[in-house]
């Protein structure tokens, strides 16, 4: 289809897209420098957790996430909105092979927001302060949003993921809840989650809990 070219989709030469070698693929959207920024809370536990969505586009489409314990990150309670700002920064390091101290520049992701005094405050480093595997699976859920997943199916996949550390499906179940909120909801009347008694909401042509994580498509 002609009038699909130029929106980021590659088109296959044959109607059927045979060939093994001609996939369908869709390029992210250039990032700019600034996003703006939803601040979502939830519980892991007894701690407070925080997620930082970065917005894209005049729809506010969301392209990133960072997520992890609130006390690495100290972002206020009074604060809900703000901008993430990627900047190029210089470091030093070794060269894996030779040894040698070495300069390479690398991405850094800030948070800043205003104060009650509307005072711009800024976080340095939201991608580096959290844990290596919560910053892993953030890059990876960052990654499904900037190609053009459906959130529905983004959240129906987090959702059929096991871990093996607590810490890791509470970190889950709340990155299902922050997402869910970009999604639009329709409660079923009558049915109830067969795990804890909430009501339960369709979305993107699956059923789950509108509190939990049990989903009828897992």
């Amino acid at each position: 289809n002609e009038s699909n070219k130029g929106l980021g989709e590659k088109i296959c030469d044959s109607k059927e897209c045979n060939d093994s070698t001609q996939t369908l693929t869709h390029d992210a959207p250039k990032r700019p420098k600034t996003l703006k920024c939803d601040v979502k809370r939830f519980r892991n536990n007894k701690e407070k957790w925080v997620a930082c969505i970065g917005l894209y586009g005049s729809d506010n489409q969301p392209y990133e996430v960072f997520a992890g314990p609130l006390d690495k990150i100290a972002i206020p309670d009074y604060v809900e909105i703000g901008e993430v700002i990627k900047n190029k920064i210089t470091v030093k390091t070794k060269d894996e092979i030779t040894g040698e101290e070495i300069e390479k520049k690398i991405s850094r992701y800030d948070f800043r927001y205003l104060d009650k005094d509307n005072n711009k405050i800024t976080i340095e480093g939201i991608n580096e302060v959290f844990d290596i595997t919560l910053n892993n699976y953030g890059r990876l859920v960052s990654g499904l949003l900037r190609h053009g997943m459906p959130i529905e199916y983004i959240i129906s996949t987090i959702r059929g993921i096991s871990f093996p550390d607590d810490n890791i499906n509470s970190w889950k179940s709340g990155i299902i809840r922050a997402l869910n909120s970009y999604v639009k909801k329709v409660e079923i009347q009558g049915e109830v989650c067969p795990e804890c008694g909430s009501p339960i909401i369709r979305e993107g042509g699956c059923k789950h809990c509108s509190n939990c994580t049990w989903s009828a498509c897992m």
